[in-house]
């Protein structure tokens, strides 16, 4: 079968290439012939651009003459030097169809669309970063005979308030075609049921499809070049993260390493933000004793390594992921906020059991493998 998968465009997040290559993955092992669409660039067209230039022609002219014109065009080009290292990943293990816009995408170039995963159906990621209306993250665009599932498919909330009524009108429709729906979250099941009248099923994030020694095979150089025994992974810096990290390196005498690069901060030398490769990446949670992160997927991958790890909670960034995945598996207590519960409660969760993925994983390629051969 010709599957296309459809999910948030691909730049430098680990976690979201890591979603995409693993659902990838796991379809070709099905027997599927797969490709990922990708948007070929996420620069504005220039009738967006051209107030914005105008705006600060006059601004430069008059008041600030440091005043940079050409901001999306600067921050593209450095972008490609930024996540250069994970441009290799992506060009050798995943199989991207580059397009404009979904409205390029021919219905009948495919059997089946598989939407997902990652926050697919967060309106303010999709809209902004497919330029498309919401009802082309539940697949509006396609031929109405081609077969539709979703794959942990999330909201990245627990409600659609960002949403107009016309939207929920239009998805709720596009939804309606759907041969099965998946989503990553509790609170999504009730979304689809609430909001849009579809019954879902809750299944692993794509990245849980694999095992660890899955993702070990692929690695080129099967060490971290960072030297420490926690792994910190923040992507919001906060003086109480900092502090968290203190705490847990004086508790057990350790050091902590850092695989991540303030990618956006262009005070400083762009050498600096090149994000590390993925094998830094991926052989960080392999060496690691403990993680220490903000990030829904560094989670995730400390539970796939076997890591303990503390979760801090990053409310920017949605909550909602969180806690249905730490309540799915059970670790509900590694969550924090903006209070450290102190050491006993370090001890209690150096020392939890291993999370066993094998029954969880095997209903998820099941949904797959089920809804795919109908």
């Amino acid at each position: 079968m010709r599957i296309a998968i459809l999910t948030l465009p691909i730049h430098s997040n680990y976690g979201g290439i890591l979603q995409a290559y693993a659902l990838q993955t796991t379809l070709q092992r099905l027997g599927h012939e797969v490709e990922i669409l990708q948007k070929d660039c996420w620069i504005p067209p220039l009738r967006e651009l051209m107030p914005r230039y105008i705006r600060r022609v006059g601004a430069k002219l008059l008041k600030r003459p440091s005043q940079e014109i050409f901001i999306e065009k600067n921050k593209w080009k450095e972008k490609l030097i930024i996540q250069s290292n994970l441009d290799r990943f992506k060009r050798k293990h995943l199989r991207m169809r580059i397009i404009s816009s979904l409205k390029d995408v021919d219905g009948s170039e495919y059997d089946a669309v598989v939407v997902g995963s990652d926050q697919i159906w967060r309106k303010i990621f999709f809209t902004g970063m497919w330029c498309s209306p919401m009802e082309y993250a539940y697949a509006g665009f396609c031929d109405k005979n081609i077969k539709r599932i979703s794959y942990a498919a999330s909201f990245g909330l627990s409600d659609c308030n960002e949403y107009t009524p016309e939207e929920i009108t239009l998805c709720k429709r596009a939804i309606s075609r759907f041969e099965a729906v998946s989503v990553r979250e509790d609170t999504g099941i009730e979304l689809c049921k609430n909001v849009f009248g579809v019954e879902a099923v809750q299944v692993v994030d794509p990245t849980m499809l694999l095992t660890a020694n899955d993702y070990i095979d692929i690695l080129e150089a099967t060490e971290s070049h960072e030297s420490g025994e926690i792994l910190t992974y923040i992507l919001d810096n906060s003086i109480f993260k900092e502090d968290v990290v203190k705490k847990v390196e004086k508790e057990f005498n350790y050091t902590s390493f850092s695989i991540n690069r303030p990618e956006n901060d262009r005070s400083i030398p762009i050498i600096d933000r090149i994000q590390p490769s993925m094998d830094t990446w991926l052989s960080g949670f392999r060496k690691a004793k403990v993680v220490i992160t903000d990030s829904f997927h560094a989670c995730v991958f400390s539970i796939i390594f076997n890591k303990p790890f503390i979760a801090i909670g990053n409310k920017g960034r949605g909550m909602t992921r969180f806690d249905s995945l730490l309540k799915q598996f059970g670790q509900e207590m590694r969550l924090i906020t903006n209070h450290y519960p102190g050491r006993e409660w370090l001890y209690e969760i150096m020392n939890c059991p291993n999370v066993n993925l094998d029954a969880e994983r095997e209903g998820s390629i099941s949904f797959l493998r089920e809804n795919l051969s109908k």
